[in-house]
């Protein structure tokens, strides 16, 4: 991921803890040993969210996908970007009788 591994410390606990991630192993550090990480699941899923519904991964008709970006933006893209949020919040909002209920979260924070 381009991160130090002090930086993602944090963040592995809090999916330990969730239960998202499970430590599988050790290996031997320089100072201590490192835990090695794995997937508790197949597939990233809330059965929440899906509860009733028939997950898909792929396709136009998709209904469940991760996504995780680090990008650099300058104040026109981050302009661009907003925008972009911004059509897609109208789009959400737009009547729609028929059809699945989704979960759609969107994180947008600067990193420090």
């Amino acid at each position: 991921m381009g991160r130090p591994v002090t930086s993602l410390y944090h963040h592995l606990k809090q999916m330990e803890e969730i239960g998202l991630l499970r430590v599988v192993g050790e290996r031997r550090g320089a100072r201590r040993p490192k835990a090695v990480y794995a997937m508790v699941a197949d597939h990233l899923s809330s059965s929440a969210a899906i509860e009733g519904g028939t997950p898909r991964f792929e396709g136009d008709q998709r209904t469940l996908a991760a996504r995780f970006h680090v990008v650099r933006a300058d104040a026109a893209k981050l302009v661009r970007i907003n925008r972009a949020l911004n059509a897609l919040e109208e789009a959400l909002y737009q009547d729609c009788e028929v059809g699945e209920e989704i979960l759609l979260t969107v994180l947008l924070a600067p990193q420090g």
